[in-house]
């Protein structure tokens, strides 16, 4: 049905509330939102997932081209880690959801990642290579799906548009050096 008057009073009354309450224990302020470490902790922590997207697109091909793989064959090879991943995205954000834990839902994946991308790099077999990247692949798309939810938990007001612009700006910081360190891992 049609909301009536006291229901939209209701709902303003809420959100009222649910700013006052973020203030209490987030940032509203702008120099809070750009000077505190929590704030610049969650920047690098989303450069380290941005890190894990570029070694994902760039290391995963690459990785699987050194078993001499047509294109094509590359390609589907590929697509198997991105298949898993979507499926457990939803699954470790839905967990997430339920049990209102957001730290090691963030934390647990990108220490999987970490694992499995070190374990992509020996020599292994072609099967347990694309184990190996889907593991690592999971493990990121995992965590930035429930990472966005601690950045928005501490920053509220005006502060919230400029902490979330640090946050992304100093993780996508690592488009300029996502390139060197996969090449360097690489040689």
């Amino acid at each position: 049905g049609e909301e009536g008057p006291g229901d939209r009073h209701h709902h303003a009354g809420a959100l009222a509330a649910e700013a006052k309450a973020t203030r209490k224990v987030g940032y509203a302020g702008l120099g809070q939102a750009l000077t505190r470490p929590r704030v610049l902790v969650l920047g690098l922590l989303y450069f380290c997932l941005v890190v894990g997207l570029y070694g994902i697109g760039f290391w995963m091909p690459q990785v699987i081209q050194t078993f001499g793989l047509t294109p094509l064959k590359i390609g589907f090879l590929t697509a198997i880690p991105y298949f898993f991943a979507s499926i457990a995205m939803v699954i470790w954000g839905w967990h997430s959801d339920r049990t209102g834990e957001r730290i090691w839902h963030v934390a647990l994946p990108l220490l999987l990642a970490a694992l499995a991308f070190a374990w992509s790099a020996s020599t292994l077999p072609l099967g347990l290579t694309i184990i190996a990247l889907t593991l690592a692949t999971l493990g990121i798309y995992a965590a930035i799906g429930t990472f966005w939810s601690l950045p928005t938990a501490i920053l509220t007001g005006t502060g919230a548009a400029a902490g979330l612009a640090l946050v992304n700006s100093l993780g996508n910081l690592a488009g300029l050096v996502s390139p060197t360190i996969v090449g360097a891992i690489k040689q």
